[in-house]
């Protein structure tokens, strides 16, 4: 059985699972860890992190980012760790709502109530909801507000899960927006602390925080310094050895960008055997010059021919979960060549 992430990147798909029974046909996730397999005649029950070496210690991380894949340099790298099932491009920053994860259960058995999260110097003051196992039915329906609290004169203390009681989301320790948080290396710590208020223990990493907007646009075609007009986009050339040129942006603030540059002619796609008119790559700061002679764009069959440009700009930050493509841009145009 097969992991497979909905958009592409390094490690998009990964093998997870070997010996099923017979004919497996569906999968339910339970929590980040056991998949429900159902099959011909049974539902298998399967632990996909069961042979992997975990992080261990009371806090876990990001999202599925352990806090061991968390470089010192705050990026993600999960491909440190190749049997991984959560694989992220290697070294990507943090943005978006973020959920810190605890084990609440370990906590309790080491006597830890409470626990803060720092970033920098200030200890965090976020409420979040989640959901509590009603016992008598089996539903996760019972919402409980989760909010921080003034213990020993520490400010921003949340109490650890107690026994009994089942949440939906089972290691949640916190939900984040780390829009809140200025760009750029955050120092976290992450402190425990018993019902006395004695500090137990505590970690210290570091996190990239990049919640920057990627930047696209494409200006129109020229050939011999005369542009297609944005009203009909119609584009003469002389003849086929006249060079089309195209400037487009691809950008972001960090360069904690990818970017993905067709050129497509009619409704074939991009243009075939020409490689310059599909490119992917990182973003840059300064715009990017796009060359290519007119006969070449147009093959051998067309003395005349609708185009497009388009240009798209993957942000490269994650929540944990997955990438933020709400940080993405894009640009396209349209344009004719014509004698």
């Amino acid at each position: 059985m097969t992991l497979v992430k909905t958009e592409p990147s390094s490690g998009s798909a990964v093998h997870v699972v070997t010996g099923t029974g017979i004919r497996p046909s569906s999968v339910a996730s339970i929590g980040a860890r056991q998949l429900l397999i159902c099959c011909d005649t049974i539902i298998q029950k399967t632990d996909i992190l069961a042979d992997i070496s975990m992080a261990t210690g009371l806090f876990m991380g990001i999202g599925h980012v352990p806090w061991n894949l968390i470089t010192p340099a705050g990026l993600a790298d999960t491909t440190a760790l190749t049997a991984y099932p959560y694989q992220f491009p290697k070294d990507s920053p943090f943005g978006g709502v973020l959920s810190l994860q605890v084990n609440h259960t370990l906590a309790w058995m080491k006597a830890v109530r409470y626990y803060r999260v720092i970033v920098d110097s200030m200890p965090r003051m976020d409420t979040w909801l989640d959901l509590k196992l009603n016992t008598a039915n089996g539903k996760y329906e019972i919402p409980v507000e989760f909010k921080p609290e003034e213990k020993w004169g520490k400010a921003g203390c949340y109490a650890i899960h107690q026994p009994g009681e089942w949440f939906m989301n089972s290691d949640l320790g916190l939900i984040m927006n780390s829009s809140s948080i200025t760009n750029g290396k955050r120092k976290m710590t992450i402190e425990f602390y018993t019902n006395a208020g004695l500090k137990v223990s505590q970690q210290v990493f570091f996190i990239m925080i990049d919640n920057n907007r990627c930047t696209a646009a494409i200006d129109m075609p020229e050939i011999a310094g005369v542009s297609a007009t944005t009203e009909c986009g119609m584009l003469r050339y002389g003849n086929k050895t006249d060079t089309l040129s195209i400037r487009y942006v691809a950008s972001h603030p960090d360069l904690q960008a990818t970017c993905a540059w067709r050129v497509g002619r009619a409704g074939k796609g991009t243009v075939p055997g020409v490689p310059e008119c599909s490119v992917d790559g990182p973003v840059q700061h300064v715009p990017f010059l796009f060359q290519k002679d007119v006969g070449t764009l147009l093959g051998t069959t067309c003395p005349s021919a609708a185009f497009y440009a388009s240009v798209y700009v993957y942000a490269r930050a994650i929540n944990g979960f997955g990438r933020l493509s709400q940080y993405d841009a894009s640009s396209i145009v349209a344009f004719a060549l014509t004698l």
